[in-house]
């Protein structure tokens, strides 16, 4: 018998290779559009169109791993606090 945390894993990986299949079944689509509306080989298209998606996901990941400015967010935690500069009695 798989104890929850096998289970979870086994859901999690499960997950992970279904995005895997629909980022793949996207890729091949959007390269076939390109090759039967624009008239550019197949496989240049799979390339340029993958190229450009790997391109949008490190752009995306160098984002979201930057730091955050201090003032960005109205109400932060901390300590055990809530500070608000907008809200009167805090979030």
């Amino acid at each position: 018998m798989v104890g929850k945390k096998g289970t979870g894993l086994f859901v999690a990986g499960a997950a992970v290779l279904l995005a895997l299949a629909v980022i793949v079944v996207e890729l091949v689509t959007l390269a076939w559009i390109r090759r039967r509306f624009f008239g550019g080989a197949f496989l240049s298209s799979l390339v340029s169109v993958t190229l450009g998606g790997v391109i949008i996901t490190a752009v995306s990941a160098a984002l979201a791993g930057s730091r955050t400015p201090a003032g960005l967010y109205p109400a932060r935690r901390v300590g055990g606090e809530w500070l608000c500069r907008i809200c009167p009695s805090g979030p």
